[in-house]
């Protein structure tokens, strides 16, 4: 493939740029379309060569010649050659300044420079001219969180996800900034829906690993998120720190030493790693637990007093497991809303092994009011499976908008769900209705690759 220049095309587009068309008169030539056909087609040398033929002809508007120039640019992107695509950026809004895909592209370009201002400008104005381009806003509001501008950039951000909610990259930047405003619940929604789309984005599973370990103690979710960051750079400090500290959490020594060494090797005196260190190895002798630990513990239902109702259960990560430890929490729950105004509690848990059957993952959920009605049931992360194949099940165990909701249909609908074989993981959220007696229910698939 050629690497283009702007030099024998310079003169053609001087020519276009000094007879603007009317903005009502600026259609597109449909000569172009074999060539925008052979991109989308990923075949970039026939695109590129049916693009410079086009632009020789001399018979193009300016509309079609900053269409050309744009394709020319993208070529030139998916080729890394960036400064030659910004060169065609350029002449394309030297042919239409209006044009605001390659705005956007400009502008773009410019933000992966670090040359935020400039591309503040560019993307603005792609915006101001088409506001439904989620791509625009998403990456302006990129630039605007670069530049400190926080509430500008959660306002593109959002108008991005509500105009594409697949777009992975808007969900993760708007998550970092609900990180920083110390909105975590939201974080966690924003990163959990992106990994649903992208199971592998780097981002998403470092910031969420994270905020499970710092925010809900959720070790066991973590690591494995954890294990996604360390498959791609296995020298990431802060995953081998955690990943250390949360095998020192299940009681496996010889592990942890090996990830904090790890840590400790990539940042050497760091006080944190040499801290768990020094305790994992005087605890290496030690003879492992023996029985399962609890490596995390959920809370989920319509209670707002989370914290509150945790410290009432009294079972923490790292504490033996045994099903009357269990029941006696779930019974210190029950007394914790006797003297509250609840017109009823009912308490419900399951466990899930984790980490070879060395621990347990204990999920509680605590639902007030007496029987609570579905009032609706959201499926999130169905890419490739039809809606066909789930909510058959679902309505085998009753789980519809307007019934009854029963935890224990639901436990058992996820497990049916999971041996279909289609979906790597399956869980559930329960969010508060309008009152206490109606609750939405969520069920979040990661599918198989």
């Amino acid at each position: 493939m050629r690497n283009l220049s702007l030099l024998s095309l310079s003169l053609l587009l001087i020519a276009a740029a000094l007879s603007p068309a009317l903005a009502s008169e600026r259609s597109i030539d449909e000569a172009l379309n074999p060539a925008i056909k052979a991109y989308h087609e990923e075949r970039y040398e026939d695109a590129q060569g049916l693009l410079v033929e086009y632009l020789e002809s001399g018979s193009e508007e300016p509309p079609s010649a900053a269409e050309a120039y744009f394709y020319l640019a993208l070529i030139e992107e998916e080729e890394e050659n960036l400064d030659s695509a910004e060169d065609f950026y350029k002449a394309s809004l030297s042919a239409w300044p209006d044009y605001a895909n390659s705005l956007t592209g400009l502008g773009t370009l410019l933000s992966m420079r670090g040359e935020y201002e400039q591309a503040q400008g560019k993307l603005e104005r792609a915006v101001a001219l088409d506001a439904e381009s989620a791509i625009a806003r998403a990456n302006l509001g990129y630039v605007y969180l670069s530049l400190n501008m926080m509430n500008q950039a959660e306002r593109q951000l959002r108008y991005a996800v509500e105009l594409n909610s697949d777009m992975v990259f808007a969900r993760v930047n708007l998550g970092f900034i609900y990180m920083e405003t110390e909105r975590y619940d939201k974080a966690i929604e924003q990163y959990r829906y992106a990994l649903l789309v992208e199971p592998n984005n780097f981002e998403a599973n470092a910031n969420l690993a994270n905020l499970l370990v710092a925010w809900t103690k959720d070790y066991g979710d973590a690591y494995h998120y954890y294990k996604k960051v360390l498959a791609v750079s296995a020298d990431d400090f802060i995953a081998n720190q955690h990943v250390g500290n949360i095998f020192a959490i299940i009681g496996d020594y010889a592990e942890a030493e090996r990830y904090l060494e790890k840590a400790d090797s990539i940042t050497p005196g760091d006080a944190r790693t040499e801290q768990l260190l020094e305790y994992v190895r005087k605890r290496l002798s030690e003879e492992p637990p023996a029985g399962p630990v609890i490596s995390q513990v959920i809370l989920d239902g319509n209670v707002e007093d989370k914290e509150l109702v945790l410290e009432a259960f009294g079972l923490k990560p790292g504490q033996p497991f045994s099903e009357q430890a269990v029941n006696d929490g779930v019974e210190r729950i029950r007394n914790f809303f006797v003297d509250r105004p609840v017109s009823g509690v009912d308490v419900t848990y399951r466990t899930v092994e984790q980490f070879d059957g060395r621990a347990v993952s204990l999920e509680v959920e605590v639902v007030t009011g007496g029987t609570a009605e579905i009032a609706t049931v959201e499926l999130r992360g169905l890419i490739n499976t039809p809606t066909d194949t789930v909510e058959p099940i679902l309505a085998s165990h009753n789980i519809f908008a307007g019934a009854d909701y029963d935890s224990t249909a639901v436990f058992s609908a996820i497990r049916e769900l999971y041996d279909t074989g289609h979906f790597e993981s399956v869980s559930r959220n329960l969010r508060s209705g309008d009152d206490e007696a109606r609750i939405h229910l969520i069920l979040l698939f990661t599918e198989k690759q």
